[in-house]
């Protein structure tokens, strides 16, 4: 009877063991199960937040690159409205008295009007304009200074001995050694 009193004993304190073990499990078990439970909740709610930032990301992106595209096509205008500017700035260069340097031959210069202001003109071939208080009488108009010269030699030839040639720098007259040096 001892025996079988002692493995009572043992079997009464390793049942209320294993009890105290269980209930000690049992609620590790249920702590672990609530972390796990916050756990999924958190990566669940990172997660969103994570596709959330994704495609705000890609809307970013695609902002982006519709702003590099209206960059592009506004350099592409720039580009264009530059071209057009240095092709009309040409052109005004080419015809304009503002603008570079021209010669013209004079032919006079009169204190006196010789010419009626009504048949003045401003025709490219011949020029009549009055400046520091003198009539004066020019014909031609060249960005070449041997063009002119040529002119004034012809003028000259046809016995009007005095022409000499005028020059002007952006559409004001400049002293010839200005303009061809020395």
């Amino acid at each position: 009877m001892k025996i079988k009193l002692t493995l009572f004993a043992l079997s009464l304190g390793f049942f209320a063991f294993s009890c105290k073990s269980s209930a000690e499990l049992a609620q590790k078990y249920e702590t672990a199960q609530q972390e796990l439970d916050n756990c999924r909740e958190k990566a669940d709610h990172y997660a969103t937040k994570a596709e959330d930032m994704s495609r705000e990301a890609n809307s970013y992106q695609e902002k982006m690159t519709e702003m590099q595209r209206e960059y592009g096509n506004m350099r592409n205008e720039l580009a264009e409205a530059q071209d057009a500017l240095e092709s009309v700035t040409r052109e005004l260069q080419a015809t304009s008295d503002d603008y570079g340097t021209w010669f013209r031959v004079q032919i006079g210069a009169y204190q006196d009007p010789k010419i009626d202001s009504d048949l003045q003109t401003n025709e490219e071939g011949l020029g009549v304009k009055t400046m520091d208080g003198l009539q004066k009488i020019v014909l031609g108009r060249f960005r070449d200074y041997q063009k002119a010269k040529q002119l004034q030699t012809q003028i000259q030839n046809l016995g009007i001995k005095d022409a000499w040639i005028a020059s002007y720098e952006d559409g004001v007259r400049v002293p010839i050694e200005q303009v061809i040096g020395n």
